[in-house]
């Protein structure tokens, strides 16, 4: 485990970085309930997380953590209520796995060539025109 953040309601909300994903555990009555005490989520699946303004969290006193997955970048997927006075605090760790996220998604060097290597045969085989393969490879390469 690289690091673990806690929710303001004390240890029944709980977000811990591990290498390759975030896990979460909660322990309220809600989570049990809807059978979400815990969730792994690999940060090539995470769209992004952040802190997220909304004043009517807790009164005031405190701000979401918000985990939006790849495939429904636009609905939260999760929720970590942190405390404002603290977020100063979490926001480095946010950043971290950020950060993590950006890796993930990020092509190894032999997925790049073995990528190159798919669009020339396709090129090669007539699938691609020359411009196709250029265009393709351009935004390979970024």
């Amino acid at each position: 485990m690289e690091f673990c953040l806690l929710g303001l309601i004390g240890p029944d909300q709980l977000l811990a970085a591990l290498n390759d994903r975030i896990l979460i555990l909660r322990t309220d009555l809600v989570s049990f309930l809807q059978n979400k005490q815990a969730e792994s989520l690999p940060y090539k699946d995470i769209h992004d997380i952040g802190l997220r303004r909304n004043p009517d969290y807790y009164a005031g006193k405190a701000y979401p953590i918000e985990i939006f997955r790849s495939d429904s970048p636009l609905e939260p997927a999760a929720l970590i209520n942190v405390d404002k006075g603290r977020l100063d605090e979490y926001r480095p760790y946010i950043n971290r796995i950020n950060a993590k996220i950006h890796e993930a998604k990020s092509t190894t060097g032999t997925e790049l060539v073995a990528e190159l290597e798919r669009l020339a045969a396709l090129r090669n085989s007539g699938a691609l025109t020359e411009a196709e393969f250029r265009q393709a490879k351009s935004q390979l390469l970024g």
